[in-house]
């Protein structure tokens, strides 16, 4: 919970720092209906494996916050693309990065509602380094 909670304010910050700059407002319709169309996927997912999972369900709705606040930053993230300012570099970096770092909060989430990929602790370090590194290089390229 202690974890969950510090990377919850990571993703406001993330969110908040993806957002300096807003892109159209039809691009912006977008990311709002892609970021709904999202939470109503994983509300349900996460209700249906829990109902099978030994999983204490005083979690669930931080897992769920939690939820909501990373697949905002991976949208977030992937709204660079349409942003003034950022380069196409630098937006698909943030993007990517964003996706990853997504994937990997996704397969934790999966772990705790005992739904174990194979080797996901691999990929789970994998998906979050690869992401860290390219939101951080995609920061570095954005033009001052």
């Amino acid at each position: 919970m202690v974890g969950m909670g510090a990377f919850a304010l990571a993703q406001i910050f993330y969110i908040w720092g993806f957002n300096a700059s807003m892109p159209s407002v039809p691009v912006q319709i977008i990311g709002a209906i892609a970021l709904l169309a999202g939470i109503l996927v994983m509300f349900l997912t996460v209700d249906r494996f829990a109902a099978s999972a030994k999983v204490k369900r005083s979690i669930l709705p931080f897992l769920k916050g939690y939820g909501i606040l990373v697949l905002t930053m991976a949208i977030s993230a992937m709204l660079c693309l349409a942003r003034p300012g950022w380069t196409e570099l630098a937006a698909v970096m943030a993007g990517t990065g964003g996706m990853l770092f997504f994937i990997s909060d996704v397969m934790i989430g999966l772990d705790k509602l005992d739904r174990h990929l194979p080797k996901y602790r691999f990929w789970t370090i994998i998906t979050y380094h690869i992401g860290q590194i390219l939101i951080v290089a995609a920061v570095l390229l954005i033009p001052s």
